[in-house]
């Protein structure tokens, strides 16, 4: 059994990593460059979701290339049952060209239609 002093200190570290990570997220998403998506291909909605009525989001990061296409895609967060739809669809995207690579920050909601 944890002492009221380990608590606290158990406490006090996790809320400490918390803060830090959301200043270095803070951070990043100052210094990423926001481009224009050209090319936008709806997700299909999983058909299991829209039998038991889920909605839900998916958070992307899309590693964008000069020409405006999607180099790699990393799950972020969301519902499980529509990373692989958001996935495949943010696959078709096309973005303006630009001097390099950047980051983007996509978002999918789903709601059952």
């Amino acid at each position: 059994m944890l002492r009221p002093i380990g608590i606290f200190a158990l406490i006090t570290c996790t809320l400490g990593v918390d803060s830090f990570h959301a200043d270095a997220v803070a951070q990043q998403n100052e210094a990423r460059v926001k481009r224009e998506v050209i090319s936008r291909t709806e997700p299909f909605y999983p058909t299991i979701a829209r039998r038991a009525r889920l909605t839900g989001a998916v958070r992307l990061q899309v590693k964008v290339t000069p020409d405006g296409r999607p180099a790699s895609i990393t799950v972020l967060g969301g519902n499980p049952f529509f990373v692989k739809a958001g996935m495949e669809a943010t696959a078709k995207w096309r973005w303006v060209r630009a001097s390099g690579d950047t980051e983007e920050l996509v978002q999918l909601t789903f709601q059952n239609p």
